[in-house]
């Protein structure tokens, strides 16, 4: 069963050895300029899940992630809790979402990520509707907790596998530390870092 199939993709191939560095939430200013700058730097390339709302706010930085060759993805248009709304809300969400983003990608949007990896079947099936993709992981850095450099890079080098995901945030500083190093290291084990359309296009 493939991602386009199900709905959800969970983890990538395992046939290759690949991983998909994810970021939620933003654009914000001064948050995702520095990680695109260490991105791009060590030639890496992202998939940003961003937020509907932001993209609106700030294009700007929207364009600079899809101009750099990130890959934009959904992160919804508010940041809701998709499972504590209405279905139609929720399907609203992603769809205004894509709206923002197609405007600066100039094609639909079709991968997404729940806020807080919150979903249920009948969120699932509204996003189905459309043809999106519910991107999950397999490596949660909890960045966010500011867990510090050192702890981000070890979690990440010891637990990565192929087709493996990583959720990491964009406005931590301790994750585009971390960056260098992990490149670094899985690229000497014969890693290659992909999108998240990269990595789904083997699966079908």
């Amino acid at each position: 069963m493939t991602a386009l199939e199900n709905g959800k993709l969970l983890a990538g191939s395992p046939d290759h050895k690949e991983i998909a560095l994810t970021f939620d939430d933003g654009p914000k200013p001064g948050a995702i300029e520095p990680l695109v700058a260490e991105l791009n730097r060590l030639g890496i390339k992202a998939t940003f899940f961003l937020v509907g709302q932001q993209v609106k706010e700030f294009p700007e930085l929207a364009k600079m992630i899809h101009e750099s060759g990130h890959e934009i993805a959904n992160h919804s248009y508010t940041h809701p809790n998709l499972t504590k709304i209405s279905l139609d809300d929720a399907e609203k969400e992603l769809v205004n979402a894509d709206m923002e983003m197609r405007a600066i990608t100039g094609s639909p949007v079709i991968y997404w990520r729940p806020p807080g990896g919150n979903y249920n079947t009948q969120v699932l099936d509204r996003a189905r509707k459309h043809k999106y993709v519910c991107v999950l992981w397999t490596i949660n850095t909890a960045d966010y907790l500011r867990p510090g450099k050192d702890k981000i890079e070890r979690l990440v080098i010891d637990k990565a596998t192929p087709g493996g995901i990583v959720l990491a945030h964009s406005g931590v500083q301790d994750t585009v530390d971390a960056l260098e190093k992990i490149v670094k290291e899985l690229t000497a084990q014969g890693y290659k870092f992909v999108t998240i359309s990269e990595m789904a296009s083997k699966m079908r």
